[in-house]
């Protein structure tokens, strides 16, 4: 089988601050050497159900540069770099059977949840897709789900788990932190949480034919309703994107693939627009 590990990095276990998550941090060596363990143990899990399976792990933090090959098991493949067509979901395809959502974070505005945030903190102050708030797994999972693949896992802290879990019922959560405010939280030991992981990872490829895939019923609208009404006025400028108010755009379509790479142009379109 075939397995797409999409890993981020705020919700890793050991993770808490900016000072681990940004490159030019000095934690953020101990934070990339955490996320390639979480992986790796993943990876581990995946490996003991399908001593053959074929896994790639899409690196989707900030510049999408942060794992090493030389940290993970020799025998997986590493999507690394920015501007990648499907960001955090890139080469997402029907060849897949499953993804797994690793070191993810709740949407922004989830009260005690580990740097919440919606893509980007700067930029987006909530997400809807038809109708329904969403984060980041949300809408990556929609995207899964629109080429049939089922999200089989998701970790991060307690919150992001009960957002993903709350829109997929069926999904395998593991907890390797209890968020207890934005900038702190309560660590489970390193031991617990690598065997948690190995462990989900092994449930999601037994149960992959009775996960189904994440999907909402067609037509789609995708509403960002961003920090600054600038952002609003900025991205909608693009095709098929419409200006709703102040400070929101709706994006609006049959293709949910076509919505999302929509969404993504817009993201880095309103962030373009920051003066730094």
């Amino acid at each position: 089988m075939k397995f797409l590990i999409s890993v981020d990095m705020e919700g890793l276990m050991g993770v808490v601050d900016n000072l681990q998550r940004n490159n030019d941090r000095s934690d953020y060596k101990f934070a990339r050497k955490l996320m390639a363990e979480h992986v790796n143990a993943v990876a581990e899990g995946i490996f003991e159900v399908d001593r053959t399976a074929e896994i790639w792990i899409n690196d989707s933090h900030d510049n999408m540069m942060n794992l090493l090959p030389t940290d993970l098991l020799p025998n997986v493949f590493l999507l690394s770099g920015k501007n990648k067509h499907y960001s955090m979901m890139e080469r997402i395809d029907a060849s897949f059977n499953g993804v797994f959502y690793v070191g993810y974070h709740a949407k922004r505005g989830t009260s005690q949840a580990v740097l919440d945030h919606s893509y980007s903190e700067s930029c987006v102050l909530d997400i809807k897709v038809n109708g329904i708030s969403m984060g980041e797994f949300g809408i990556n999972n929609l995207l899964a789900g629109w080429f049939d693949v089922p999200g089989l896992m998701i970790s991060g802290d307690d919150k992001v788990v009960n957002e993903a879990m709350a829109l997929c019922p069926d999904i395998i959560g593991v907890v390797v932190k209890k968020g207890l405010g934005r900038y702190n939280a309560l660590y489970l030991p390193i031991e617990q949480v690598k065997k948690s992981l190995k462990d989900g990872a092994s449930e999601g490829v037994r149960k992959v034919k009775d996960i189904k895939p994440f999907k909402l019923r067609s037509p789609y609208e995708i509403e960002v309703k961003f920090t600054f009404a600038e952002m609003a006025e900025l991205t909608s400028n693009v095709p098929t994107v419409e200006r709703i108010d102040d400070s929101t755009i709706s994006i609006k379509g049959e293709d949910y693939e076509r919505c999302f790479r929509t969404l993504l142009v817009c993201l880095r379109l309103a962030y373009s627009g920051l003066t730094k």
